[in-house]
């Protein structure tokens, strides 16, 4: 007897089957791309709410800050040694005040925000408390015989048409540079408050 052995192909799939197969097949990738989206959306919103935070809004209040501030007709009484002072008018354009709380030159390691004020009958010069507060859309002028800033312990002299570097600091924490030029004035020789000296700070000022 002979035996012969037939060789069985895999059934063909039914149409119905085979429909349902690629169904799942689509459902599966839709998923995954879903899944992969809202991941992406996750990752773009921790990256914007970084950037809309706490230290965020700071920088842009300080920014602001700066920005609209202008120094016009900056300069500085001229002098050999000692003390000199720097004046001009500190313009704010933005709808916000803003105050200066300190200063530095490049002329010296101590300066300080002064002014002049009647003290028993006469006009002497103390610290000014509270610095120098600037309402917005107005010009802060200072001037001999006015508020302005004191350069004390010169470290070297200034002349006619030198310039020096000033920084000022404001309330925010922000800083505000300018160059002031060197003129020649006999104004600005006042004399200190009982208990004040070219070093006094604001806080001392009574």
């Amino acid at each position: 007897m002979i035996i012969r052995h037939a060789i069985l192909s895999p059934p063909l799939p039914h149409p119905a089957r085979r429909r349902n197969t690629l169904k799942i097949t689509a459902i599966c990738a839709l998923a995954s791309i879903s899944t992969a989206l809202a991941l992406s959306g996750c990752g773009s919103t921790t990256d914007a709410d970084a950037n809309t935070g706490p230290a965020a809004t700071a920088s842009l209040s300080t920014t602001a800050a700066m920005s609209q501030l202008t120094i016009e007709n900056a300069w500085v009484k001229t002098a050999d040694s000692g003390m000199t002072a720097v004046f001009g008018e500190i313009r704010n354009s933005g709808s916000s005040s803003v105050t200066v709380v300190s200063a530095i030159t490049s002329a010296s390691p101590e300066a300080g925000l002064h002014e002049m004020a009647m003290v028993d009958g006469t006009k002497q010069m103390r610290s000014k408390v509270g610095g120098f507060v600037i309402p917005a859309g107005t010009t802060y002028r200072l001037a001999p015989g006015g508020d302005h800033i004191m350069v004390t312990s010169m470290t070297t002299p200034i002349r006619p048409g030198d310039k020096i570097d000033v920084t000022l600091s404001l309330a925010d924490g922000s800083t505000v540079a300018f160059a002031a030029l060197g003129k020649a004035s006999s104004a600005g020789r006042e004399s200190y408050a009982p208990g004040q000296s070219p070093t006094s700070s604001p806080s001392s000022a009574k």
